[in-house]
């Protein structure tokens, strides 16, 4: 029962995050102030030398964190750090990319932490993972840090081992990061930096986030019958 009790929290995981995500993007359709790609993008036009680095750190760490990552919604924020790095060499542009992937990594490390401490200590109190439980990395669906992020908590709490779901995340993010540098390349001819804003930015997700409902809702679907309040 415990096990089938994870996987409908986990259906819930998706939900929350889609619920989050699309009232965030009505509130903004409706010019709330609310945190966002304007904001990051002024912040990070003004990061030189080190500061760029750092600026890559903690926006991919933002963004890669389940829930957290809906305030500062598309991974809009990594590509531009990385075209402004451009300007500064080759190098500095592929230092970006790494300290990107690092920052991501990290954020996977902090997702699979909690989601572990909500499966052992609140949801089943079972420390061990479930041995039959098969890791699948979905590099093509699970790309997009926000559903990177509900992907590793729901993995975790369904009774995935977090190595095998961490060093999973590591391989994804490495494709991930490898396809966005190649994108960098041609962004700058497609999209004018000067006029992305905020609202923008959060409409555009509301199709992702009504897929992360849809996912949710269909895990809820493959156990209709299940209690979630009992032990």
């Amino acid at each position: 029962m415990s096990s089938e009790k994870s996987r409908k929290a986990a259906g819930y995981v998706w939900i929350v995050a889609g619920l989050a995500l699309i009232v965030l993007s009505l509130l903004a359709a409706f010019h709330w102030q609310l945190p966002g790609v304007d904001f990051l993008l002024n912040l990070m036009s003004k990061a030189t030398g080190p500061y760029l680095y750092l600026a890559a750190f903690v926006a991919i760490i933002i963004e890669g964190i389940y829930f957290v990552g809906n305030f500062f919604p598309g991974s809009t924020i990594v590509i531009l750090l990385a075209i402004l790095s451009q300007g500064s060499g080759s190098l500095s542009f592929l230092a970006v990319v790494l300290t990107v992937f690092i920052g991501w990594s990290l954020a996977g490390l902090i997702n699979i932490y909690l989601a572990k401490h909500y499966r052992n200590k609140i949801l089943t109190k079972i420390n061990e993972a479930e041995e039959e439980f098969e890791i699948k990395d979905r590099p093509w669906t699970t790309w997009f840090p926000a559903f990177r992020a509900n992907y590793e908590v729901t993995q975790i709490i369904e009774g995935g081992d977090p190595k095998k779901v961490f060093f999973s995340s590591l391989r994804v993010k490495a494709w991930a990061c490898g396809g966005a540098s190649l994108y960098t390349l041609v962004f700058p001819y497609l999209v004018n930096i000067d006029e992305i804003s905020n609202e923008a930015g959060f409409l555009s997700l509301i199709p992702i986030a009504l897929i992360m409902c849809v996912v949710g809702f269909w895990k809820l679907w493959q156990h209709p019958k299940l209690d979630f309040s009992s032990d």
